[in-house]
């Protein structure tokens, strides 16, 4: 009874902000044309992001609905699990923490989720939020790290049951 409480609890939708490592670099183009009054405005209020919108778990995938807030557009991204690569919390190459001052300032690791789509790998970072929780804090974004690191262990355990290692 837990696990089904479990799994509907996650099913449910998060507030979210979306950003993808190819924004970021568009981002760290353009962000020298910044004025300073605007930067600092920006770096106070939330993490860099170019998404709004939620993100919940929909069958066997982690799907993202928002909003583009650059091109005013609705989208959609959908993960697959078995895609999925790693999920942890922090930076990267791409994305790191002196790139966008927000997360400097006391505010939590993102969520990073790296994964396949096709020939290519991508990341997304996330800040999620919660029923009590908004987003840009620490625990929503641990949460949802460990909900996901234990849908994509099972889900590999799974598919090596009954396969035969040989340790060559």
């Amino acid at each position: 009874m837990k696990a089904l409480y479990e799994e509907k609890r996650w099913s449910n939708p998060s507030p979210a902000m979306m950003i993808g490592e190819e924004d970021i670099q568009e981002l760290v183009r353009e962000w020298g044309n910044v004025p300073e009054w605007v930067k600092s405005h920006l770096r106070a209020k939330y993490p860099a992001h170019r998404y709004e919108g939620e993100v919940t778990i929909d069958g066997d995938s982690l799907v993202f609905y928002g909003r583009d807030i650059k091109e005013g557009k609705d989208c959609e991204l959908k993960i697959p699990f078995d895609s999925i690569e790693e999920v942890y919390l922090g930076f990267s190459n791409c994305l790191r923490s002196s790139i966008d001052l927000a997360f400097g300032m006391g505010g939590p690791a993102p969520l990073a989720v790296h994964y396949r789509d096709g020939d290519e790998e991508k990341t997304v970072y996330f800040n999620t939020g919660g029923d009590r929780y908004v987003p840009h804090v620490a625990v929503n974004n641990r949460l949802w790290c460990e909900r996901l690191n234990d849908i994509i262990k099972r889900r590999r355990k799974m598919r090596t049951r009954g396969k035969v290692l040989v340790a060559v």
